[in-house]
């Protein structure tokens, strides 16, 4: 079973891609939920995947996906997480990964971009005209590759990130407020520059670093829940004596640092082919049994 992430109650949206080829249904598994909806011919197909069997396919033109306004999709003044996976197609031109500025002027916040030709990742900052942070000529593979790609803000730094090695970074730059008409996803705010691939897995992190310069980009699907691995400690007097196992218990009332409140869970009873044989405990990983 997959752990959980820690700081899932910071995370929204949280986007997997999953779905029946050709659905135009996009779904958030994020605790917070957001509407999504394609625009242009913007689908789920099952022709190339990182995780789950399905990414999002944009086909270069006029394709996206829109997100309305909410305040947690703002992350002007705080350490934020944006990250996802991409495989592109075309050998020329800008793609956009994500979009701050939603409908509105190129002036009215930020977005992060491919430079295709030269194989270059950039954040480019509406309110400033001008990108801000630009990774080296061949920093992203060439087309037809998947590679991880994560912006994140720790404090007063900004780090781009691609296939876990810090590709850029800087301390100059303060992300404006996301606009008024929401994030987009694979178009800009005036429908161009329009991404031509594939995306798979998709997940904003506000209100905290994960990373700090220390990034791996995951092996496996982002997590659903903030479900936190325990040890079950089983005592079955005169039939199994004292075992161990290693379960994963999904808990929604967390502490900020991501440790059970409370810190033991108790079970009742445990129940084998359909009959009590006992009681147990379970508890926090370092924790003292029960």
């Amino acid at each position: 079973m997959m752990a959980g992430d820690p700081y899932f109650p910071y995370v929204s949206p949280l986007l997997h891609f999953d779905g029946q080829n050709g659905s135009t249904s996009f779904t958030d598994s994020s605790g917070s939920p957001k509407s999504i909806s394609a625009v242009g011919n913007a689908r789920i197909s099952t022709a190339q995947s990182a995780f789950g069997g399905a990414s999002a396919y944009f086909d270069g033109s006029g394709d996206g996906l829109s997100i309305p306004f909410s305040s947690d999709l703002s992350l002007q003044g705080v350490d934020f997480v944006v990250e996802g996976l991409a495989r592109y197609n075309g050998s020329s031109g800008y793609q956009t990964l994500i979009d701050f500025r939603g409908s509105a002027a190129y002036t009215a916040s930020w977005g992060a971009f491919l430079d295709i030709a030269n194989r270059s990742f950039g954040i480019y900052d509406g309110t400033v005209n001008s990108t801000v942070l630009y990774t080296a000529t061949n920093s992203i593979p060439p087309p037809g590759n998947w590679f991880s790609w994560c912006v994140e803000k720790v404090g007063t730094t900004t780090l781009i990130y691609i296939g876990g090695a810090v590709a850029a970074s800087g301390s100059t730059w303060v992300p404006p407020a996301t606009h008024s008409s929401g994030v987009r996803i694979g178009i800009n705010q005036a429908d161009s520059d329009a991404f031509n691939g594939y995306m798979d897995e998709l997940r904003i992190t506000k209100g905290v670093a994960r990373y700090a310069d220390n990034y791996t980009p995951s092996s496996v699907a982002f997590a659903d829940s903030a479900s936190v691995e325990v040890e079950s400690f089983i005592s079955v007097p005169g039939i199994l004596g004292v075992s161990q196992a290693v379960a994963y218990l999904p808990v929604s009332s967390l502490s900020q640092s991501g440790h059970i409140l409370g810190s033991v869970v108790s079970l009742a009873l445990v129940i084998v082919t359909g009959k009590q044989i006992g009681r147990a405990s379970c508890r926090e990983r370092g924790a003292s049994p029960v």
